[in-house]
């Protein structure tokens, strides 16, 4: 899979880098996923921040902190 993904897109994945999260009905999972690590902590994707609690994930994406004066 993931020569497939370098092939098509001609990006390489950072095999040591890189973490995969369980998601949905899949989150309480503990088989690997692609011989990834996997991790429960939150992650940043693109400067998203994903994790399994939802009202963390909308304050930190998408509520701004007020600038002061």
């Amino acid at each position: 899979m993931n020569e497939r993904f370098g092939t098509i897109s001609g990006l390489k994945l950072n095999k040591k880098e890189t973490k995969a999260m369980w998601l949905g009905s899949m989150k309480n999972s503990k088989s690997k996923i692609l011989k990834f690590k996997s991790t429960r902590d939150p992650v940043k994707v693109l400067e998203t921040s994903i994790s399994y609690n939802h009202v963390k994930n909308g304050k930190e994406n998408f509520f701004l902190p007020k600038l002061e004066k």
